[in-house]
This record gives structure tokens, C-alpha cells and sequence, in this order.
């Protein structure tokens, strides 16, 4: 009975840290054939700080960033591509006007394009 009650209460733990991780993990989709835009937030970042420059990276190689802008709070990237069923890791790296360098990743799924 104890052991029963020792691996009820191990598997609950175990699904809570999995559905935290799971939560933690931001996933952003599109289709190979879709070219779209995604934005990032920097103000929590910021504070009264402003961005200065900003650089987008896709790993592994496939998707293009096809164009990217910034303004003194934001950043966004254009993305095209890509393989179905694939995904990759998006990182975004700004400076800021006071010197900080800053970096934000999230998952790109590229799902098949019948999919949407």
C-alpha cells in the first residue's frame, strides 16, 4: 500500500514537471509554402532601454528570413520555407542603446502544407 502511494504520488510530480516543460517550450507553426511574420516583445526586457540593432538565425539551415525589422520595443522576422515536419529553433538577438545583449529562442514547426 505505502509503495502504491509512493510511485501515485512520483508519477503525479513527474507529469506536473512535464506539463510545465511543455508549457515553457513556445512552438510557432507555418507551412513550406506560407511566408510569415513573427514578432517578439522586448519590452519587460527594456524597461526604459530601446533596442539598438537586431539579428535573426534559424538552426538547423532550411526556413529564410526573407525580412526582419525593429522598432525601439519590438522586433519582427518574415520567415519562408522550410521542411515539413520539421522543426527548428528561431533565435533572435538584439543590442540595446544602453549596451545589453539580449537573445530569445522559440520552436518553428513547419507542418505539411495540406495541413492548415
Amino acid at each position: 500500500m505505502m509503495l502504491t502511494r509512493n510511485i501515485s504520488r512520483f508519477l503525479a510530480a513527474a507529469l506536473v514537471c512535464i506539463a510545465l516543460t511543455a508549457q515553457a517550450t513556445v512552438i510557432a507553426t507555418k507551412t513550406p509554402i506560407e511566408n510569415k511574420d513573427y514578432s517578439i516583445t522586448w519590452a519587460t526586457d527594456l524597461g526604459t532601454d530601446t533596442i539598438a540593432t537586431s539579428s535573426w538565425s534559424i538552426s538547423p539551415a532550411g526556413p529564410t528570413i526573407t525580412t526582419s525589422s525593429f522598432t525601439s520595443q519590438g522586433t519582427t522576422a518574415w520567415i519562408s520555407g522550410g521542411t515539413a515536419a520539421l522543426f527548428y529553433d528561431v533565435t533572435n538577438t538584439i543590442t540595446t542603446t544602453g549596451g545589453r545583449t539580449l537573445t530569445e529562442t522559440f520552436k518553428l514547426e513547419v507542418l505539411a502544407a495540406n495541413y492548415m
